[in-house]
């Protein structure tokens, strides 16, 4: 992963609640049961049914889910739960980003997505190098 792209995944984590992550994720958010700063939630990775599996940190903005056969059973960031839930890869802190209202940077460039124009080319003076009399 690129520094640009770690430091776009940081900024987002900073910026989201877990409650945002699991209204963005949209899986059975009514089922959240909070306990001081840790909430207990179905998982949106392996679509759980039954048991709140998924443990949130809201002090420290990680997740961990407790079935062992589930991609999110390391636990991680709300980015990573994110990704996850909606089956996509590292290139999503873009489209997260944009939801969220943070510029990103443009991989291998130096510009940001979001607020880059392109700029119009003047026609030439003369096409076709015809002259007019």
């Amino acid at each position: 992963m690129t520094n640009a792209l770690s430091d776009t995944i940081e900024k987002i984590n900073r910026m989201l609640s877990a409650e945002s992550v699991l209204f963005l994720v949209g899986y059975k958010t009514n089922g959240v049961e909070q306990k001081g700063s840790t909430l207990r939630s179905y998982c949106p990775i392996h679509r759980e049914e039954m048991i709140r599996s998924l443990v949130i940190d809201t002090a420290r903005s990680t997740f961990r889910c407790m079935y062992s056969g589930c991609r999110g059973h390391r636990g991680g960031t709300f980015f990573q739960l994110y990704q996850l839930a909606k089956g996509l890869d590292e290139a999503t802190a873009r489209e997260l980003a944009g939801e969220a209202g943070i510029e990103t940077p443009i991989l291998g460039s130096g510009r940001t997505a979001g607020r880059t124009r392109r700029r119009r080319r003047k026609p030439p003076a003369n096409p076709g190098g015809c002259r007019s009399e």
